[in-house]
């Protein structure tokens, strides 16, 4: 569903997940960035469905701001899981440098036997 139907009906949903968390302040004690970033989420998704209804310079600034809002909550709730696939990173993409070179060895390996008669 794309549009302002689907705008309207993401922010409902949104809403009805900030509204089954209870009172705000218990639920950001229980689960803080988590909680702020599901504020910025209904935030946005309301700013975003007015913007494609009426796009004007509040509406896009509304929508900046609670897409930023909401990214830097997620960042920030899932800091240690970025971090710890940020980590591994060298050591993947070593694998992959490592995984890539042996198979473009081994194809050339192939060709060059395929195309030498002497082989």
């Amino acid at each position: 569903m794309c549009g302002p139907a689907g705008g309207v009906a993401a922010t409902g949903l949104s809403v009805l997940n900030v509204a089954s968390q209870g009172n705000p302040i218990d639920a950001y004690r229980a689960n803080g960035a988590g909680y702020v970033a599901d504020l910025a989420e209904t935030g946005f998704n309301a700013s975003f469905t007015a913007m494609m209804v009426c796009p004007n310079p509040v509406t896009v600034g509304a929508t900046v701001v609670t897409g930023a809002a909401w990214v830097g909550a997620e960042v920030y709730d899932h800091w240690d899981d970025i971090t710890g696939v940020v980590s591994h990173a060298p050591d993947l993409a070593g694998k992959a440098v490592d995984a890539g070179a042996t198979a473009v060895a081994h194809g050339a390996r192939t060709v060059g036997s395929w195309l030498n008669p002497f082989d």
